[in-house]
């Protein structure tokens, strides 16, 4: 020990074995320490200056058992954490999907999608002939809707963009009857102006821009009447809206699958104007053509809503 410490402020040749064998990094500051006993810096200073030599020739070494035991707690809680995140990410994916039961209610799961939904035991949601959930759209959210309920079923193709595959959507008819819900599908851009019906909270289409391909379908189903279901006319209300969004799979490690382009359906009811209007704009000319679903009063309905209808022009989609 008193080898090392001299050897810090003065070099013997007695001290340099040990020097080589004690502290094997010190000669990678040999400059540094002989300017401190150059200028007859104190014992302190040199091992102060020791210290510092070790620190930047030996990154990461440790010297003593304290800094050793910090380090090995430092990998292993580096080790750990990702390592019971991934336990518990497999245990979740690999987990019963099968009805079951719990406290008086029954959980479900979409495979499909991998949304799980709840509900009460004395419920059951609908199923199409495939086997597969009926939803009912609410904005950008698919709900399970309960069996035998009200409103017409229309298939819709919903999924990832390269590889849509159709689901039933009920809708309830919210016009004076009788009237009828269809879907329209048609390429970007449609040429629909949409107008908003404050009154009301509706959005309804006000016109067709002349020469698109809205406009020639209706002109030519105004001839054909078995072509008035593949057309938008004036004055439906637009239910709902085919729309692309970045989906991440609900069973997927979050950040271990890229988001996926994805044809959802937005639902149009009560929903503000401005949401609207995004959920329109969202998607490219790409991801294929755009599913309206439109509410329409058939001929010689009377209009039991009177009053004005106060409008605000869109841009034309």
């Amino acid at each position: 020990m008193q080898c090392r410490q001299q050897s810090l402020l003065t070099e013997t040749p007695a001290c340099s074995a040990a020097t080589a064998l004690t502290a094997p990094n010190w000669p990678a500051c040999p400059a540094r320490l002989r300017a401190f006993r150059h200028y007859g810096h104190t014992e302190a200073h040199g091992y102060r200056a020791r210290d510092q030599c070790r620190a930047s020739a030996a990154p990461g070494m440790c010297f003593d058992a304290a800094c050793q035991a910090a380090m090995d707690r430092a990998f292993l809680t580096a080790t750990a954490v990702p390592l019971m995140g991934l336990a518990g990410a497999i245990v979740y994916k690999f987990r019963p999907l099968d009805w079951r039961s719990q406290e008086g209610k029954q959980v479900f799961e979409d495979p499909d999608t991998g949304a799980v939904f709840q509900s009460e035991d004395s419920v059951n949601p609908e199923k199409d002939r495939k086997g597969e959930l009926a939803f009912r759209a609410v904005s950008y959210t698919p709900w399970p809707v309960e069996e035998g309920g009200k409103g017409d079923r229309i298939r819709v193709p919903v999924g990832p963009v390269s590889n849509t595959q159709p689901r039933t959507y009920v809708f309830p008819r919210i016009l004076p009857q009788p009237s009828k819900v269809l879907a329209v599908s048609l390429p970007r851009p449609m040429g629909i102006i949409l107008e908003e019906d404050k009154r009301r909270g509706r959005v309804v289409v006000g016109e067709l821009t002349a020469g698109s391909e809205a406009a020639k379908r209706a002109k030519i189903a105004k001839l054909n009447k078995a072509l008035e279901n593949c057309s938008v006319q004036v004055g439906d209300v637009l239910r709902g809206v085919t729309c692309t969004n970045f989906v991440y799979e609900t069973q997927a490690l979050w950040g271990a699958a890229a988001p996926k382009r994805t044809i959802v359906l937005y639902g149009a009811d009560k929903q503000k104007w401005p949401q609207v209007m995004g959920a329109l704009r969202k998607g490219d000319r790409s991801d294929g053509h755009v599913t309206l679903i439109v509410e329409r009063r058939l001929e010689g309905t009377a209009d039991l809503e009177t009053g004005p209808m106060a409008t605000e022009t869109s841009i034309d989609y």
